[in-house]
Protein backbone atom coordinates (compact mmCIF):
# COMPACT_ATOMS: atom_id res chain seq x y z
CA UNK A 1 0.00 0.00 0.00
CA UNK A 2 3.08 2.23 0.18
CA UNK A 3 5.57 2.31 -1.92
CA UNK A 4 9.01 0.44 -0.70
CA UNK A 5 10.36 3.56 -2.54
CA UNK A 6 8.12 6.06 -0.83
CA UNK A 7 8.64 4.46 2.60
CA UNK A 8 12.36 4.82 2.28
CA UNK A 9 11.99 8.45 2.18
CA UNK A 10 9.62 9.07 4.31
CA UNK A 11 11.95 10.02 7.57
CA UNK A 12 11.57 12.12 10.17
CA UNK A 13 14.02 14.94 8.93
CA UNK A 14 12.32 14.38 5.80
CA UNK A 15 9.10 14.58 6.61
CA UNK A 16 9.91 17.60 9.12
CA UNK A 17 11.69 19.35 5.53
CA UNK A 18 8.64 18.88 3.39
CA UNK A 19 6.17 20.44 6.17
CA UNK A 20 8.58 23.06 7.30
CA UNK A 21 8.76 23.79 3.12
CA UNK A 22 5.24 23.31 2.49
CA UNK A 23 3.92 25.95 5.61
CA UNK A 24 6.68 28.38 4.93
CA UNK A 25 5.87 28.64 0.73
CA UNK A 26 2.32 28.05 1.40
CA UNK A 27 2.37 31.26 4.05
CA UNK A 28 4.52 33.04 1.92
CA UNK A 29 2.04 32.32 -1.29
CA UNK A 30 -1.18 33.48 0.83
CA UNK A 31 1.11 36.75 1.58
CA UNK A 32 2.62 37.72 -1.14
CA UNK A 33 0.24 36.79 -4.14
CA UNK A 34 -3.02 38.30 -4.77
CA UNK A 35 -5.22 36.31 -2.55
CA UNK A 36 -6.49 38.96 -0.67
CA UNK A 37 -7.20 41.12 -3.10
CA UNK A 38 -9.26 38.46 -5.15
CA UNK A 39 -10.91 38.07 -1.69
CA UNK A 40 -11.93 41.76 -1.71
CA UNK A 41 -12.86 41.69 -5.24
CA UNK A 42 -15.26 38.65 -4.69
CA UNK A 43 -16.64 40.02 -1.67
CA UNK A 44 -15.63 37.49 0.77
CA UNK A 45 -14.69 33.80 0.68
CA UNK A 46 -13.20 32.48 -2.95
CA UNK A 47 -15.23 29.92 -4.57
CA UNK A 48 -12.69 27.43 -3.66
CA UNK A 49 -13.34 28.25 0.29
CA UNK A 50 -17.13 26.97 -0.57
CA UNK A 51 -19.40 24.57 0.21
CA UNK A 52 -21.68 23.50 -2.38
CA UNK A 53 -21.94 26.63 -4.89
CA UNK A 54 -23.88 26.09 -8.13
CA UNK A 55 -22.52 26.20 -11.81
CA UNK A 56 -24.63 29.52 -11.89
CA UNK A 57 -23.13 30.54 -8.42
CA UNK A 58 -19.91 30.44 -9.32
CA UNK A 59 -20.06 32.15 -13.21
CA UNK A 60 -22.03 34.93 -11.18
CA UNK A 61 -18.98 35.33 -8.56
CA UNK A 62 -16.34 35.36 -11.11
CA UNK A 63 -18.23 37.91 -13.21
CA UNK A 64 -18.78 40.23 -10.56
CA UNK A 65 -14.98 40.59 -10.57
CA UNK A 66 -13.53 43.10 -12.78
CA UNK A 67 -10.85 42.22 -15.61
CA UNK A 68 -7.80 42.28 -13.49
CA UNK A 69 -9.55 40.53 -11.17
CA UNK A 70 -10.66 37.89 -12.88
CA UNK A 71 -6.26 38.12 -14.58
CA UNK A 72 -5.38 38.17 -10.79
CA UNK A 73 -7.63 35.23 -9.95
CA UNK A 74 -6.34 32.98 -12.36
CA UNK A 75 -2.70 33.99 -11.25
CA UNK A 76 -3.65 32.90 -8.05
CA UNK A 77 -4.75 29.36 -8.63
CA UNK A 78 -1.27 28.84 -10.41
CA UNK A 79 0.16 29.62 -6.96
CA UNK A 80 -2.32 27.25 -4.91
CA UNK A 81 -1.38 24.41 -7.38
CA UNK A 82 2.15 24.93 -6.18
CA UNK A 83 0.81 24.34 -2.62
CA UNK A 84 -1.47 21.88 -3.26
CA UNK A 85 1.92 19.98 -4.65
CA UNK A 86 3.77 20.87 -1.61
CA UNK A 87 0.89 20.14 0.20
CA UNK A 88 0.63 16.37 -1.23
CA UNK A 89 4.23 15.78 -0.83
CA UNK A 90 4.77 16.62 2.94
CA UNK A 91 1.20 14.84 4.17
CA UNK A 92 2.10 11.65 2.21
CA UNK A 93 5.30 11.19 3.96
CA UNK A 94 3.90 12.37 7.12
CA UNK A 95 1.48 9.25 6.65
CA UNK A 96 3.86 6.59 4.95
CA UNK A 97 6.09 7.70 8.61
CA UNK A 98 3.69 7.64 11.22
CA UNK A 99 1.62 4.62 9.45
CA UNK A 100 4.72 2.87 8.60
CA UNK A 101 5.70 2.71 12.33
CA UNK A 102 2.10 2.36 13.68
CA UNK A 103 0.80 -0.83 10.96
CA UNK A 104 2.63 -3.98 9.56
CA UNK A 105 3.40 -3.93 6.09
CA UNK A 106 0.10 -5.38 4.98
CA UNK A 107 -1.97 -3.44 7.12
CA UNK A 108 -4.79 -2.20 4.78
CA UNK A 109 -5.42 1.29 6.92
CA UNK A 110 -1.65 1.98 4.83
CA UNK A 111 -4.10 3.24 2.38
CA UNK A 112 -4.96 6.46 4.35
CA UNK A 113 -1.32 7.39 2.87
CA UNK A 114 -2.73 7.62 -0.60
CA UNK A 115 -5.92 10.68 1.06
CA UNK A 116 -3.67 13.55 0.45
CA UNK A 117 -2.66 12.66 -3.38
CA UNK A 118 -6.66 12.06 -3.75
CA UNK A 119 -7.17 15.90 -2.15
CA UNK A 120 -4.78 17.53 -4.57
CA UNK A 121 -6.22 15.27 -7.77
CA UNK A 122 -9.43 17.17 -6.69
CA UNK A 123 -7.63 20.39 -5.63
CA UNK A 124 -5.58 20.49 -9.84
CA UNK A 125 -9.14 19.75 -11.19
CA UNK A 126 -10.23 22.78 -9.48
CA UNK A 127 -7.66 25.28 -9.94
CA UNK A 128 -7.89 24.04 -13.75
CA UNK A 129 -12.11 24.86 -13.62
CA UNK A 130 -11.49 28.09 -11.95
CA UNK A 131 -8.63 29.33 -14.02
CA UNK A 132 -10.80 28.37 -17.20
CA UNK A 133 -13.86 30.16 -16.02
CA UNK A 134 -11.79 33.20 -15.01
CA UNK A 135 -10.45 33.52 -18.31
CA UNK A 136 -13.98 34.01 -19.69
CA UNK A 137 -15.00 30.17 -20.45
CA UNK A 138 -18.60 28.97 -19.01
CA UNK A 139 -17.45 25.15 -19.67
CA UNK A 140 -16.68 23.26 -16.58
CA UNK A 141 -18.87 25.81 -14.28
CA UNK A 142 -21.00 22.83 -13.54
CA UNK A 143 -18.43 20.76 -12.57
CA UNK A 144 -16.33 23.32 -10.26
CA UNK A 145 -18.62 23.13 -7.04
CA UNK A 146 -18.88 19.15 -6.46
CA UNK A 147 -15.12 19.17 -7.28
CA UNK A 148 -14.82 22.08 -4.31
CA UNK A 149 -17.22 19.85 -2.11
CA UNK A 150 -15.00 16.80 -2.75
CA UNK A 151 -11.86 18.48 -1.98
CA UNK A 152 -13.11 20.39 1.03
CA UNK A 153 -14.47 16.73 2.58
CA UNK A 154 -11.02 14.89 1.95
CA UNK A 155 -8.85 17.62 2.99
CA UNK A 156 -10.97 18.40 6.26
CA UNK A 157 -10.86 14.18 6.64
CA UNK A 158 -6.88 14.45 5.73
CA UNK A 159 -5.70 17.09 8.03
CA UNK A 160 -7.31 15.39 11.14
CA UNK A 161 -6.60 11.77 10.18
CA UNK A 162 -2.57 12.75 9.76
CA UNK A 163 -2.41 14.47 13.66
CA UNK A 164 -4.07 11.77 14.77
CA UNK A 165 -1.23 9.53 13.22
CA UNK A 166 1.49 11.43 14.91
CA UNK A 167 -0.74 11.60 18.18
CA UNK A 168 -0.95 7.99 18.22
CA UNK A 169 2.71 7.17 17.46
CA UNK A 170 4.19 9.85 20.15
CA UNK A 171 2.11 7.90 22.74
CA UNK A 172 2.90 4.30 21.73
CA UNK A 173 6.68 6.09 22.22
CA UNK A 174 5.92 7.24 25.34
CA UNK A 175 4.78 3.73 26.80
CA UNK A 176 7.60 2.43 24.68
CA UNK A 177 10.36 4.44 26.40
CA UNK A 178 8.23 4.22 29.86
CA UNK A 179 8.45 0.43 29.54
CA UNK A 180 12.25 0.58 28.80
Amino acid sequence: MIPHWFARWATGRVVLAAVVVWLGLGFLIFQLCPYESVREASGGALLEETFGYSATQALEKIGAMDDTARRDYGTFQYFDALNTLLMVVAMSLALAFTLGRLTGPRNPLRIVVMLPALVGVFELIENTVLVSLASGATAGAALAGPVTSLKLVLGFISLPITLLCFLVLGVKSVISARRS
